[in-house]
C-alpha cells in the first residue's frame, strides 16, 4: 500500500522509466528493485511518522487541566504525561536513526552508480565494484 502522495510515486516511476531506458536490462532491475526498496523504506518511516503524530496528538488531548483539581491528581498526571513523552521520544530517536541510514545508504549508491557511469565513459573498471560488465 502507497501513503505517500501521487507526485512521490510519479517521480519513483518517472525515475525508474529513464533509467530503464538509459541503461542495460540487468542494470536497470538492479537500480529498479533498489528504488522499490527505498519506496517501501520510505513507506514504512512513513507508517511510522504517522503512529508518532497521531500518539502526540493523543497525548495533547488526553490530559486538560480542570478547575478545582487536587495536586495529587495533578502529580499522577504529570507522571503520566512524562512517561507517554519518555516513550514518543523514543519513537521518534528510532525513526531518526532509521532516517539518516536510509539517507547515508541512498547517498552511498549514488557515489558508486557515479563512479560507474564514469567508469563506463573513460572504459576503465572500478576497483571494488564489480558490474556485469567486469565479470
Amino acid at each position: 500500500m502507497n501513503i505517500f502522495p501521487l507526485y512521490y510515486s510519479t517521480a519513483f516511476n518517472q525515475l525508474g522509466d529513464l533509467y530503464r531506458q538509459m541503461l542495460t536490462n540487468q542494470d536497470a532491475k538492479t537500480i529498479v528493485s533498489t528504488i522499490d526498496r527505498f519506496q517501501n523504506d520510505l513507506d514504512h518511516l512513513f507508517y511510522e511518522w504517522n503512529t508518532i503524530h497521531i500518539v502526540l496528538e493523543s497525548i495533547r488531548n488526553a490530559f486538560t487541566v480542570k478547575e478545582n483539581v487536587t495536586e495529587e491528581h495533578l502529580d499522577e498526571v504529570d507522571r503520566e504525561l512524562s512517561i507517554a513523552y519518555d516513550d514518543l521520544m523514543s519513537q521518534v530517536r528510532h525513526l531518526e536513526r532509521q532516517l539518516k541510514r536510509m539517507t547515508n545508504e541512498i547517498n552511498q549508491k549514488l557515489i558508486v552508480q557515479q563512479q560507474q557511469q564514469w567508469d563506463r565513459r573513460s572504459g576503465t573498471p572500478t576497483p571494488g565494484v564489480t558490474s556485469y560488465q567486469n565479470k
